[in-house]
């Protein structure tokens, strides 16, 4: 797709109804929040799925510096590894600032990295208290090694 092409689908879904969206807070971290929409997962393969991530930079040193970023991410849930598949960062205005439409390296989810969001989603498409629990376990104890 061409970059003003997926800059622009990409805004698109970033301004449009909320009705379409389910947003829900993942991460704060120094005042940065980053929403997972749990409505639109869709399954690209057995036990992957991708979905949209959208983050929330906050520079409150600067008055209308804020900036957003959509990401969207694939997540293998039986083998328990994420990648971002595109991203799209914009400034204040909601000016394109940077986007990248190469799908990234597939890399382990821990309790450090990417267990939150890749918990929730999985938990949405495959879950169950079994499939948690387990879960739960292998992140766990990869964490703790890595």
């Amino acid at each position: 797709m061409h970059r003003c092409a997926l800059g622009v689908s990409l805004l698109l879904i970033l301004t449009s109804s909320a009705h379409a969206q389910h947003w829900q807070l993942t991460l704060i971290s120094k005042g940065d929040s980053m929403y997972t929409d749990l409505d639109r997962i869709e399954q690209v393969a057995p036990h992957v799925y991708r979905a949209w991530s959208k983050y929330v930079y906050l520079d409150r040193a600067k008055p209308n510096s804020d900036a957003e970023a959509l990401v969207q991410k694939e997540y293998d849930c039986r083998l328990g590894t994420r990648r971002v598949y595109s991203a799209v960062f914009y400034d204040a205005a909601h000016a394109a600032t940077w986007e990248s439409n190469k799908p990234g390296p597939w890399t382990p989810v821990t309790r450090k990295k990417g267990q939150r969001q890749w918990s929730q989603v999985c938990s949405r498409v495959e879950g169950g208290v079994l499939f948690d629990i387990v879960s739960w376990l292998k992140i766990t104890l990869r964490g703790s090694t890595s």
